[in-house]
């Protein structure tokens, strides 16, 4: 559940490789991912920049699990979620988003539809 101090929302393209994460009996349960999120305005060169930011989703069905995999890199996506900062471990200190939901931005979803006879899927 959204804790309402604490939205995000964003649209980027996603950078790299998806790294799917697993448990120690293999069962994949989340994915990790960068996106790449264009700013809104001009350096001082005239160009815009993007921020790339770290993304964790944990899956909370089958379904979404298998539309996370038809993902790759280049594809626009929306995701909404929350900003989180890890507590312990090798995460401790560090800054990622964590996402609620996921979903093809309008760009991307002709490109998904295609290739899953028409049918797009969508994470929520």
């Amino acid at each position: 559940m959204a804790n309402p101090k604490n939205i995000v929302s964003l649209t980027g393209s996603i950078t790299g490789k998806i790294r799917m994460l697993s448990r120690s009996d293999g069962e994949t349960f989340g994915c990790l991912f960068n996106l790449s999120v264009k700013r809104n305005y001009r350096n001082h060169e005239g160009v815009y920049e993007d921020d790339i930011l770290p993304i964790k989703y944990i899956f909370p069905s089958d379904s979404v699990m298998s539309f996370i995999k038809t993902l790759s890199e280049g594809d626009m996506i929306q995701l909404s979620g929350t900003v989180r900062i890890g507590t312990y471990g090798k995460e401790k200190g560090q800054i990622h988003i964590l996402a609620e939901s996921i979903s093809l931005d309008d760009q991307c979803a002709k490109k998904h539809e295609d290739q899953t006879s028409g049918t797009v899927s969508i994470a929520y």
